[in-house]
């Protein structure tokens, strides 16, 4: 879940930079479980974190609740200087936009890619209507990860004024010391001489999985096969369907599911990977490309949404046809098997990651956006 990774960079360093940051949060682990709650606050990285237990958890009818924090922000909302709401479409994003208001304290929204009313339409529709269209109306500003989300934003009848474009940026520190190439091979028996295309992400038919498989057995149909395909990532009802796939192209040697990967096994995924593919059907910001970009990886992606203006096509990797699995099985091949190519691309995704990216870059973007509400 990017949302919450965001947050955190986003605290972390505002902490580091003199600040004093709260965070207020629930037990969700992810959209199907919880945590135990070992205690209600503790500290991460100078922010002081305060977390809900959910009383109501029904996640079959994407429904969570907590009256705890409802009645927390009722409470000591008050006390700040600034709300930055990293959701959208939440019972909580109300409530404390309500409060903020009634407090008269700045309130900032980021909607995270969430405003298409993608899958559950007629729940959102009337969540838009009845909650969200005010939400957005009240508050200070809007945060937009793009130009290509400013225009949702600007569709929900929000003014140009109040959209602000900040990207979504990285801590590249936690990249100074990546595991040695070879690490990820070993761990899952992966032969030196294969080429690694690797998927990170949801498993989930939005994602464009299917086509990135189905790529792939066009590269064998025509001759290629020095290659495995990593598909990582927690399912999200639709593994299934893909090893079926896999299965019925006879794909089964060349692809390795490893399930979830975080930390240093996520890191050392993209290190030995040659590229990294995204083939989604839609996006807004994937906080996976720019994990690519930190780790040197070049990127391969759908001309789609948001990512055209990540992928920097033929400088940080290729933009490919949404859905055409041909062009998408050209541009592997020709990247896989170009080492010069590989090696341009990705010293200038390291670069734009880090010129452009970086978490405190990005911070710094929203120390000026916070400073304006309060002068």
């Amino acid at each position: 879940m990017e949302r919450p990774s965001v947050a955190y960079h986003i605290s972390k360093t505002l902490a580091k930079r003199g600040h004093k940051v709260a965070v207020y949060t629930t037990n969700i682990l992810s959209r199907e479980k919880l945590f135990y709650l070992k205690e209600n606050s503790v500290k991460i990285s100078n922010v002081r974190v305060h977390y809900f237990h959910n009383t109501i958890f029904k996640p079959s009818l994407h429904f969570y609740y907590s009256p705890g924090i409802v009645n927390t922000v009722r409470r000591e909302i008050k006390n700040y200087d600034i709300v930055h709401i990293h959701e959208y479409r939440s019972y909580i994003s109300p409530v404390v936009g309500y409060y903020a208001k009634k407090f008269n304290i700045p309130f900032i929204i980021q909607a995270h890619g969430s405003l298409p009313r993608i899958g559950r339409k007629a729940i959102k529709h009337i969540y838009d209507i009845f909650l969200g269209q005010r939400l957005l109306k009240e508050a200070t500003k809007v945060i937009a990860l793009n130009k290509f989300e400013a225009l949702q934003y600007a569709k929900f009848g929000v003014p140009k004024d109040r959209i602000s474009i900040i990207p979504n940026g990285i801590d590249l520190t936690e990249y100074n010391n990546l595991p040695p190439k070879g690490s990820f091979r070993k761990t899952f028996s992966i032969p030196e001489n294969k080429r690694l295309i690797l998927y990170l992400g949801r498993i989930h038919w939005i994602k464009g999985i299917d086509v990135l498989v189905k790529a792939c057995y066009l590269m064998k149909k025509h001759g290629y096969h020095n290659f495995v395909l990593v598909i990582a990532g927690p399912d999200d009802g639709y593994l299934h369907t893909i090893q079926q796939m896999v299965n019925q192209l006879g794909l089964r040697r060349s692809v390795i599911f490893t399930g979830p990967l975080y930390g240093k096994m996520k890191q050392a995924a993209y290190r030995d990977a040659d590229v990294y593919v995204l083939p989604s059907r839609y996006e807004t910001f994937p906080m996976t490309i720019l994990e690519a970009y930190a780790c040197g990886v070049p990127v391969i992606a759908s001309d789609i949404g948001g990512l055209k203006e990540t992928v920097v096509n033929g400088r940080t990797g290729y933009l490919f046809s949404p859905y055409n699995m041909t062009d998408l099985a050209n541009k592997m091949l020709d990247l896989i098997v170009n080492e010069r190519l590989k090696e341009q691309l990705s010293k200038e995704a390291m670069r734009l990651v880090r010129t452009k990216f970086s978490a405190d870059k990005v911070v710094h973007m929203l120390e000026k956006l916070y400073e304006k509400p309060l002068t």
